[in-house]
């Protein structure tokens, strides 16, 4: 009979044996040179023959030699507890990088592999390419696991949201936790998914898919309770018809997201102090000697603060900083004698006459806004308390002059829009005692579990921050399977390491 075609590790094991003299090894899926310290491209016995007979590999091995110390012990054929050492080493070695943000590539790094190959002269420091293809999907399956067992016979929720990498690709972050009347668990990183575009079909899919992997036999459609995005159009789109599918799901749009688009109407409001910023911004750009003389004459331990766009209320904060240090600012400003344009437009901002009335204004009226953002991304909070908090910032801004009236209307425009606010707070009257109306399918015997329910998408917005490595623009080479494994196990296991 004809002989029936080599596996890919049959293949790659005869390869080693038959070319390699010692030289090649292969753990079933990638053939390694170690004279070369490299995989070694084995489509075809040919590829194999002619990087053997490259002058590189050959001087490689001659060096090889010449290092060898003679052994004093007759050779010893390798054990089966031998090769489990290894592979064990191999996995720990995964591990200890993975969790220690350490990227698998820095292993190629020739001052790094030295050092792990002296102080480990008993082990083989593995190529990048084998940790990668063989010992991250080995963890990666480990977490999963690990999260099945921590969601167990549950309720959960979901938290979704989406960033774009180096290379602009699409990213979708799915986060699960169990609903517990006792304490706050937080989110565990389930799927990353990159998305050809970013749509309401594709978020829906992601999400469905994210739960067919935790509960792969059947997905409890009726354990779902809670479904927090930001308030994109799309993830509307998506939520709403998510909650046919799952019928007991109360979907919020992340209350953080209502209070920034509130505190974006301030920032349009006072122009001429949003236009102060930019030029006191542009004063102390690459101006190391002013910035100093800046510090030493005001006694101040900071320079004033630049906005963000992507930090939430960091324009009030800004706000208060020049309310409470203005005098010592305008001084500073005035007194410099550089004649250049960015100088000219500082002082032009800081004499116009509103500028201490409008800053005033601000830090009165919207400090609240602040506060009550520092509040919402604290984890743990009691559902009760994350909906008093949202509601007593909501009354504070029903008094005051024009900005606050625009600023009021806003929020109740916003919370009016959040497709699940009004059941969230009939959950929060009922858990504080003040009501026994529930909202529409949940049970009384499930109400306690919503005690410490998120409002805030803030835990996904945190899980993006941690994969910087990942998002540069050099990051190329991970395939969409091996950013998915390592976002999750890194993830998840420093929230595990936590517990």
């Amino acid at each position: 009979m004809p002989k029936g075609k080599l596996t890919v590790a049959q293949r790659l094991t005869s390869y080693a044996n038959e070319l390699g003299d010692g030289v090649l090894t292969t753990d079933g899926s990638v053939l390694y040179c170690n004279a070369c310290n490299t995989s070694v491209t084995a489509e075809t016995k040919s590829h194999v023959e002619q990087h053997l007979q490259t002058e590189k590999h050959m001087q490689k091995v001659q060096k090889r030699k010449r290092q060898k110390q003679p052994l004093i012990s007759p050779t010893v054929t390798p054990t089966s507890s031998a090769t489990e050492n290894t592979k064990q080493f191999h996995y720990d070695l995964t591990e200890a990088l993975l969790m220690s943000d350490i990227p698998l590539w820095k292993l190629q790094n020739l001052a790094f592999k030295n050092f792990l190959s002296k102080y480990i002269p008993h082990h083989d420091i593995p190529n990048e390419l084998v940790l990668r293809k063989k010992y991250v999907p080995i963890l990666y399956q480990r977490t999963i696991q690990r999260i099945r067992e921590t969601i167990c016979d549950k309720n959960v929720y979901l938290i979704v949201d989406e960033t774009t990498d180096g290379t602009n690709q699409h990213l979708c972050n799915v986060l699960i936790g169990p609903l517990s009347q006792d304490k706050f668990i937080p989110p565990m990183l389930l799927d990353c998914v990159v998305l050809d575009s970013t749509n309401s079909s594709t978020i829906s899919q992601s999400i469905n898919n994210a739960l067919m992997l935790l509960w792969p036999s059947s997905v409890y459609y009726d354990r779902v309770f809670l479904l927090l995005t930001d308030s994109a159009p799309y993830m509307i789109k998506a939520g709403a018809g998510l909650s046919v599918l799952y019928p007991k799901m109360i979907y919020v749009t992340c209350l953080l997201n209502a209070i920034h688009r509130v505190a974006e109407v301030v920032r349009s409001s006072y122009v001429e102090v949003d236009d102060l910023f930019a030029t006191v911004k542009q004063l102390f750009s690459k101006a190391p000697s002013r910035r100093r003389a800046f510090l030493d004459s005001t006694s101040l331990k900071t320079l004033p603060p630049s906005p963000s766009s992507g930090r939430w209320g960091t324009w009030i904060e800004a706000a208060c900083f020049f309310q409470e240090h203005h005098a010592k600012l305008k001084r500073f400003v005035m007194e410099l004698d550089e004649n250049t344009p960015t100088i000219q437009r500082a002082k032009s901002a800081l004499r116009k006459p509103n500028i201490a009335a409008d800053l005033a204004a601000i830090c009165t009226n919207f400090k609240p806004l602040v506060d009550a953002i520092a509040q919402l991304e604290e984890q743990g909070l009691r559902l009760t308390n994350a909906v008093d908090i949202v509601t007593t910032l909501n009354h504070s801004l029903e008094y005051g002059g024009r900005v606050t009236a625009s600023a009021s209307q806003k929020m109740s425009y916003v919370l009016s829009k959040n497709p699940g606010w009004s059941r969230i707070m009939s959950l929060a009257r009922v858990l504080s005692g003040v009501s026994a109306d529930l909202p529409y399918n949940i049970s009384p015997t499930v109400t306690n579990c919503f005690n410490f329910a998120p409002i805030t998408s803030f835990g996904a917005e945190r899980s993006f921050s941690e994969f910087k490595y990942f998002f540069r623009s050099n990051g190329t080479s991970f395939t969409h399977e091996h950013l998915m494994q390592h976002m999750v196990v890194l993830f998840n296991n420093k929230r595990f390491s936590q517990n």
